[in-house]
């Protein structure tokens, strides 16, 4: 029998002056901040960012840096083609698995049980083939050489071959396994990086670390478990889905969300049991439990306005693509149609109680926005004292594309998460504008990044602007908060 929660009442906290925000001296502090990054011809940039003890490494679709925590590079932007290259790949090289068009979607984290960083992109349909290349650092810095791992995407579970590939991949983590998550996409054309329009399924593939620490089968892992073809409530394909970033927790599960296509309710995966996909044993596999969680109505964002020119910015699907499970509490963050054909930033929080199963809670959603602006791309994460930075994109007819963060104050089961205050990471000063004529929108996403501090203190963050170097096409920026 699936679980039915009927979560009716949501927080609702508005911007009420028509000009873009300003410093709210309540937001979290900003320290050490910098431009990182600058390309043209990678569109979107997408964004990936994570923090270890010494280091940090950020990628976008343009290339991977890694920067010492003042802010001085090490070494220089590379493309991620190079930065795989680099890598170890066990019982094989790069040459027989990269193709002459890689990467896209990157995303990283921070592993505190393994002290290592993971890394994830994915390289769509070529010659047959469809791969996630997954890398683990092998130490505690980014600069300190990385294995590869390649998860080809045309075999499933069963060890049999389909015609799909792996769209826009996604990766979690509990103490012990590894959660990739793909929005499968059909292939009928293999050689060809565009199939079909529409996304076939879901997966989510389940996988021992120890594949990753001490690889036993070449570069690709001994054995996995697949969660495949998910649907929603209502018949419909469970997509994309997030895995949550697990703090604080000794439970061993790990939880997933998506935003429903009924546009009312977010679906709850939780999987335990995790080890289950690997030990050998065809009869038994990982556990999975789903509830679905009515939440008060969100739609897509319409396209938004931007200074300095007409052409407008694509600001996404209301997916879920920020996620986080803290003592307790699963939080999500989406973009939404708010303000009378604007746009908002959506906090989501749903309460565990003792058995890790959703309960009630009296507040769901915080949905914040700026009269005439629009609010982007948040993504989210929180510091020891439960308190949480969310950045986020902004812009508007007198605004050009800028980066924001805001402190959210931690959810209690009788009331909802809140906005304590909101500040500017970087103001922007040009238009941002992707001359690929075949479309007639742009994106400065499609998703930021928000990482925690190993100190367990502070929140780093980052997002994307328009040019500030000639001949590019967007910059991005990065900041360290204390929330």
């Amino acid at each position: 029998m699936r679980a039915w929660l009927v979560l009716a009442a949501f927080a609702t906290a508005l911007t009420v002056s028509g000009t873009a925000v300003a410093l709210v001296t309540s937001a979290p502090a900003l320290g050490v901040h910098w431009t990182s990054e600058h390309a043209s011809s990678t569109h979107p940039p997408d964004s990936a960012l994570a923090v270890g003890p010494t280091d940090l490494i950020e990628a976008t679709n343009a290339g991977v840096s890694r920067f010492k925590k003042r802010g001085r590079q090490e070494g220089h932007t590379e493309s991620i083609a190079d930065f795989l290259r680099a890598a170890t790949w066990p019982g094989s090289s790069a040459s027989r698995y990269l193709k002459s068009k890689c990467c896209v979607d990157p995303h990283a984290m921070w592993d505190g049980a393994l002290q290592r960083f993971w890394f994830s992109t994915q390289q769509g349909p070529a010659g047959g083939t469809a791969y996630v290349f997954v890398a683990l650092s092998n130490s505690s810095s980014a600069a300190g050489g990385w294995t590869v791992l390649a998860l080809d995407q045309t075999i499933n579970s069963n060890h049999v071959k389909e015609p799909n590939w792996c769209d826009y991949d996604q990766i979690g983590f509990n103490e012990k396994t590894l959660f990739v998550s793909c929005d499968m996409e059909p292939d009928t054309s293999p050689g060809s990086d565009t199939g079909p329009s529409g996304t076939a399924f879901a997966r989510v593939r389940v996988i021992s670390k120890s594949e990753f620490e001490h690889p036993r089968c070449g570069t690709e892992p001994c054995s996995w478990w697949d969660l495949e073809h998910p649907l929603d409530e209502n018949g419909q394909p469970s997509l994309p889905i997030t895995p949550a970033r697990m703090y604080n927790t000794g439970t061993g599960y790990e939880y997933l969300l998506d935003a429903s296509h009924s546009g009312d309710e977010v679906t709850v995966r939780r999987i335990s049991d995790a080890g289950l996909c690997c030990d050998g044993n065809p009869s038994t596999r990982p556990t999975v439990r789903k509830w679905y969680i009515s939440v008060p109505s969100f739609s897509r964002a319409p396209d938004g306005v931007q200074k300095g020119t007409g052409k407008r910015l694509d600001l996404g699907a209301p997916w879920i693509h920020s996620a986080f499970y803290d003592n307790g509490w699963l939080y999500g963050a989406q973009t939404v149609s708010c303000l009378d054909s604007y746009s908002c930033v959506q906090i989501d929080a749903f309460p565990l109680n003792g058995a890790a199963e959703p309960v009630q809670p009296d507040n769901p959603v915080l949905r914040f926005g700026t009269p005439k602006f629009f609010d982007a791309y948040p993504a989210i994460a929180p510091s020891a004292s439960g308190r949480m930075t969310v950045v986020y994109s902004q812009t508007g007819a007198t605004e050009f594309p800028s980066v924001l963060y805001s402190k959210i104050l931690p959810a209690t089961r009788g009331s909802g998460p809140s906005r304590a205050g909101t500040a500017t990471l970087q103001r922007g000063t040009t238009s941002y504008v992707h001359t690929d004529v075949l479309h007639h929108t742009t994106t400065v996403g499609d998703y930021f990044s928000a990482a925690i501090d190993p100190d367990f203190q502070h929140v780093w963050i980052r997002g994307n602007l328009g040019p500030t170097a000639r001949g590019t096409d967007w910059t991005s920026v990065i900041g360290k908060t204390r929330p």
